[in-house]
């Protein structure tokens, strides 16, 4: 149609192909946007959020897309976004000893609540993140024996010198390091399982080095 045009167009110039021209441009638009709000609307209901977003994308380059349409697009937004959080907060180098780390981990399992019926995969993980959430989320009962001849520190905690020593610490690993008058600082790890209420540790050295047992 657009070259019909193009021809009346040289065949007589003082035609008004205007409105010809002005109502192909509107159909075309149509057209392309009908294309991906469909492509769009497919990827959603596929669970293919990434071409979701692409193709809602397009079309609202071209016009507004209905409140239908957002809705769908804020979606697939946020269960990208989420399920990359999770994979950061749960497998990168984020420290679940810390409690501001565990708070970001509990607000963004009650963001996913709110909309992972959409997503199987972000169901998953959430419920994954949730059972962490719960195994990390309390203190265990640790009592340290040692000898006043010791400087110990666990993790960020400085315990000083000292014989017997009861504090509580996050399921995870914590190194400790263990100093001496005279001697080489002694670096070991331990880890506190999150199935225990309380753990006995005991520090041995010999003249090289220390180690930590579990009684």
């Amino acid at each position: 149609i657009n070259q019909k045009v193009d021809d009346l167009k040289i065949l007589n110039r003082t035609y008004d192909v205007e409105d010809f021209y002005k109502e192909i441009n509107l159909r075309k638009k149509n057209i392309n946007f009908n294309k991906f709000q469909n492509e769009a609307v497919t990827a959603f209901n596929n669970k293919n959020f990434s071409q979701a977003i692409s193709s809602f994308n397009s079309a609202q380059k071209i016009k507004s897309l209905n409140s239908d349409s957002v809705f769908k697009l804020n979606i697939s937004k946020n269960v990208l976004e989420l399920l990359s959080s999770f994979n950061e907060i749960l497998y990168g180098k984020y420290d679940l000893k810390k409690q501001s780390n565990l708070d970001l981990l509990e607000k963004k399992i009650q963001e996913s609540k709110k909309i992972y019926q959409y997503s199987p995969k972000l169901e998953e993980i959430t419920n994954e993140a949730e059972k962490i959430f719960f195994e990390r989320n309390k203190f265990i009962k640790i009592k340290i024996l040692s000898n006043e001849l010791f400087f110990v520190d666990i993790g960020t905690l400085k315990l000083g010198s000292f014989e017997e020593k009861n504090i509580e610490l996050r399921p995870g690993e914590y190194e400790i390091l263990v100093k001496r008058r005279g001697k080489a600082t002694s670096r070991t790890e331990i880890e506190i399982p999150s199935n225990s209420s309380t753990i006995t540790f005991q520090i041995i050295c010999s003249e090289s080095k220390c180690s930590v047992n579990k009684e």
